[in-house]
């Protein structure tokens, strides 16, 4: 029996999906985890101390913080041989990371049938052109992706307002793309709902591709380090 085959057959299918969710995410939470696991409201899940036993996943973090989250180790890639690589998760991009994950359950939720690609498998995979054929010169990978009945929705989630070059140069990027049908913002904030739209306006994107900025639904947790 080849050597992954027999590693793989230690996992059950549960196991499986949650590690590769672990790597398309990055990272999860004990109560993203649960979702998948549909053991919402128990304190423990013996399986997750059974493959950190075993060497799949770790929990994390080491530094002080009020949020656990769990991180698959280079040994769940190989067994499952995926091609998306581990990553460490940064402590000043996870909870806008594990934010994202929340939003795309809820919009999986919304529109049933639908599946998401997150930003790890768009980075994994390969780089097209624009729409007029040339390369790449400033490259962007959304939040993730929400394809319904074949037409594909980029999706961004910004919590707090950066600056205007920042939102015009990725509506740019999305308005050169003719794979997606749309762009939703999501965004925390009566700024960035009343900006967004304007920087839109202002360079001419809408009859491009359509554009919509929405506040985060009150049904998506949005995770942040405590202050």
């Amino acid at each position: 029996m080849p050597r992954n085959t027999e590693k793989l057959a230690r996992l059950s299918k549960r196991d499986q999906v949650v590690l590769n969710d672990l790597l398309r995410f990055g990272a999860l939470t004990f109560e993203q985890i649960a979702r998948r696991y549909d053991l919402r409201g128990h304190r423990q899940l013996p399986p997750l101390e059974r493959l950190k036993d075993l060497g799949y996943l770790k929990k994390q973090p080491d530094w002080f913080s009020n949020t656990q989250f769990y991180a698959a180790t280079d040994r769940a890639r190989r067994v499952l041989r995926s091609r998306l690589e581990v990553v460490i998760p940064k402590p000043n991009s996870l909870p806008h990371d594990l934010t994202v994950v929340n939003l795309a359950d809820w919009l999986l939720e919304q529109y049933p049938g639908s599946t998401w690609e997150s930003e790890r498998e768009l980075m994994c995979g390969p780089r097209q052109p624009n729409q007029w054929g040339r390369a790449e010169r400033d490259p962007h990978r959304p939040d993730g992706v929400l394809v319904t009945n074949g037409l594909r929705t980029g999706i961004e989630l910004e919590l707090d307002w950066k600056n205007y070059e920042k939102y015009a140069r990725i509506c740019r990027w999305f308005a050169a793309r003719v794979e997606f049908a749309a762009l939703r913002w999501f965004v925390q904030g009566d700024l960035l709902l009343d900006r967004i739209p304007r920087i839109v306006e202002a360079h001419a994107l809408g009859p491009d591709l359509d554009i919509y900025v929405d506040p985060i639904p009150v049904e998506v947790e949005v995770l942040a380090w405590p202050r």
